[in-house]
């Protein structure tokens, strides 16, 4: 059985595969949807994703496909926002990975099993920025959710944002995929240790420095 690991840069030489890029979409005009086609087939995929917001974003879904976006009622949830109750969505068009009606950017991280005869699932961390500045809390959204395709694996995912604004201006979707079968992970890995850090003795702090990325994974 394969597992995924969880830093893959730790076990690059060990010839374990590693977390490889694999598509990219950036918005050069504002829009709705943020779509990525012609996906190669992994076991798993990490789907980071940018919602910069030009006016207000809201329920943002996820929807999947092969060979064309499946925009059937073929996908169901369970999400929590804000650590309220949890909202339970079946048969529906997509999957929520997002609420709250408000001009704000979001960033998220998704998680995506894809073995061909088994449910898509699907397990998303999302952040929303509330409003700018420190005095704002930013609001937290976890998801559960599944695509109930058993006969194909996916090769095109779309983000779409249903609220009144738009996605703005280099507003992004990464697929990074992952694959037991890889080869040359050191030289192919998204991920790479930039920074580390270990405690000597008693301490109340853990600090490095490091390449300033766009996205770090810590």
């Amino acid at each position: 059985m394969s597992n995924i690991q969880i830093n893959p840069y730790a076990f690059a030489a060990g010839g374990f595969g590693a977390w490889k890029e694999v598509g990219r979409t950036i918005l050069t005009s504002a829009g709705d949807t943020i779509e990525i086609a012609s996906i190669p087939n992994k076991q798993y995929y990490q789907v980071l994703w940018n919602g910069i917001s030009s006016g207000n974003l809201d329920d943002i879904n996820l929807k999947l496909g092969n060979g064309t976006i499946d925009t059937g009622s073929n996908y169901s949830s369970r999400s929590s926002n804000k650590g309220d109750s949890e909202d339970v969505v079946t048969s529906t068009t997509g999957i929520q990975i997002d609420k709250n009606n408000a001009d704000a950017d979001r960033f998220g991280i998704l998680y995506i099993s894809n073995l061909s005869n088994q449910e898509k699932l699907v397990f998303s961390n999302r952040v929303h920025e509330n409003a700018a500045g420190s005095g704002s809390d930013p609001f937290g959204m976890k998801t559960a959710g599944k695509w109930a395709n058993t006969s194909n694996v996916l090769d095109i995912l779309r983000i779409t944002n249903l609220g009144t604004g738009n996605f703005a201006i280099g507003s992004e979707v990464v697929v990074l995929g992952w694959d037991s079968t890889d080869e040359n992970p050191i030289t192919d890995n998204f991920w790479e240790e930039i920074g580390n850090a270990t405690a000597s003795g008693s301490s109340n702090t853990l600090s490095t420095s490091f390449t300033s990325k766009k996205y770090l994974w810590v």
